[in-house]
């Protein structure tokens, strides 16, 4: 089966007939100037079309694509000073965490006693504390049960 179909054999002489005279032409000074030329034209096309949607949708008071980019980008930026500010942290934070778990101590400095206290029985009771949380259900309002609905008269008819 090595015959090539009519349809295509007529393809490949089309081909043949066209391609060297346009490989010919592409390579000419003519043909980059209109290359350059139409590659300007739909650049500057694509401009006016970004520019009259971006106004559009500013008059509708919604962003446009040029609004959502310069977000992200502020956005990405963001998250770096983050992070920075994170790993410069850390250090601070492990060396206070080591020195609240090991308190320093020199030779000649010796800890101070903590002081007593008065023994319970002497203490007189006080009202317990009120925390936040408890503060803010004392004052919290009642719920309102729902008002009850009258039932509707059965349907006539």
């Amino acid at each position: 089966m090595s015959e090539k179909p009519p349809w295509r054999v007529a393809i490949e002489q089309f081909e043949r007939s066209i391609g060297a005279p346009i490989e010919e032409y592409i390579k000419t000074d003519e043909f980059a100037d209109a290359a350059a030329s139409a590659a300007k034209g739909q650049a500057e096309m694509h401009r006016k079309l970004e520019s009259s949607t971006t106004q559009l949708l500013h008059g509708m008071n919604l962003p446009a694509a040029s609004d959502i980019a310069e977000l992200r980008a502020e956005i990405a930026e963001l998250r770096k000073e983050v992070r920075e500010l994170a790993r410069a942290l850390r250090p601070a934070a492990e060396t206070a965490a080591a020195e609240t778990a090991t308190p320093k101590t020199t030779e000649t400095e010796t800890p101070k006693p903590k002081p007593k206290r008065a023994p319970a029985a002497a203490k007189t009771k006080a009202a317990p504390k009120r925390t936040a949380a408890a503060t803010t259900k004392a004052k919290a309002k009642p719920k309102r049960a729902a008002p009850k609905r009258k039932p509707k008269p059965p349907a006539t008819g």
